[in-house]
């Protein structure tokens, strides 16, 4: 019985999850997901290889990419699950929190892409795993930067999608 009530409970969360998505806000929250993916053809945040004159020498950028997506999928399907602990005002204030601390991230990412590395000088072989003390932070900040901006296009659509006619700043209940 109790596998019941929690499988109905789960059906009705993933049926709100929906209309989410459904909403013109939640479409715009999801198209983030396809941030990581638009870097690959529009190559705006540099992410090459070293055979393209970039700074990774270990990690491909298809699996730096691959992940961003992933994360961003997470950060959609967290920020969703957590909609009824955040309200009106702090719903909005998280949002420009994400979005400052994406931005952030972005800036900390092209700050280690371009720094002049040690390898130069020292002379690291190109598969030498050395490399990764470099290229991991890189990637973490890569994604941490399009967590920060879909979290923050998922919480001003929230914010939106569940505001009350009566009161500009509070979501309703789902």
């Amino acid at each position: 019985m109790d596998g019941g009530k929690q499988g109905a409970a789960f059906l009705e969360q993933f049926r709100d999850f929906l209309r989410f998505l459904q909403s013109l806000w939640g479409l715009l929250g999801s198209i983030s997901v396809l941030f990581p993916l638009s870097n690959a053809f529009t190559k705006l945040i540099p992410l090459e290889n070293m055979a393209n004159d970039g700074s990774y020498r270990i990690l491909s950028p298809d699996l730096i990419t691959a992940l961003a997506t992933l994360v961003t999928l997470f950060v959609i399907l967290d920020t969703f699950s957590k909609r009824m602990l955040i309200f009106g005002s702090a719903l909005r204030r998280q949002a420009w929190k994400a979005f400052a601390f994406g931005f952030l991230m972005l800036i900390t990412y092209l700050a280690l892409y371009f720094f002049p590395r040690w390898d130069t000088i020292i002379r690291w072989e190109s598969g030498d795993p050395k490399h990764l003390i470099f290229e991991i932070p890189m990637m973490l900040c890569y994604c941490a930067f399009f967590a920060g901006i879909t979290k923050a296009f998922m919480l001003m659509g929230m914010l939106e999608y569940f505001k009350k006619p009566d009161s500009p700043d509070s979501p309703s209940e789902p």
